[in-house]
């Protein structure tokens, strides 16, 4: 759940930094800070979930990639690649959200069948 809301957090920051006008230097650091949280974030979801910890971590890698990127600095470059970004990770927080409850579900389901006999 602790990485449900980490993913709803980063995602509506970024999505937030979209519509702002911020300062190119700003900004910069920003995709740095973000892009080496997802970064760890997803390495460390790779083992409970591959392909979702693998597209955190090229999105996070990306971030950083791009605050390096002199187009991607500048209006209307950041503004797509952080409203872009912000969207996937929304995305990815709602089907989290979504899955762990499902596996809840399920896991009710069984405890509650091994109690009963046939």
């Amino acid at each position: 759940m602790k990485r449900v809301v980490t993913y709803e957090i980063v995602g509506g920051w970024m999505l937030l930094v979209s519509f702002l006008n911020f300062p190119e230097n700003y900004e910069m650091w920003n995709d740095i800070g973000v892009g080496f949280i997802l970064t760890f974030l997803g390495v460390g979801f790779i083992k409970e979930d591959s392909t979702k910890g693998w597209i955190t971590t090229i999105l996070g890698i990306w971030l950083i990639i791009a605050a390096y990127v002199p187009y991607m600095l500048v209006e209307p470059g950041s503004s797509w690649n952080a409203l872009i970004i912000s969207l996937i990770l929304i995305y990815l927080g709602f089907h989290l959200y979504n899955f762990s409850n499902k596996n809840v579900d399920l896991k009710k389901k069984k405890s509650s069948l091994k109690g009963e006999r046939f």
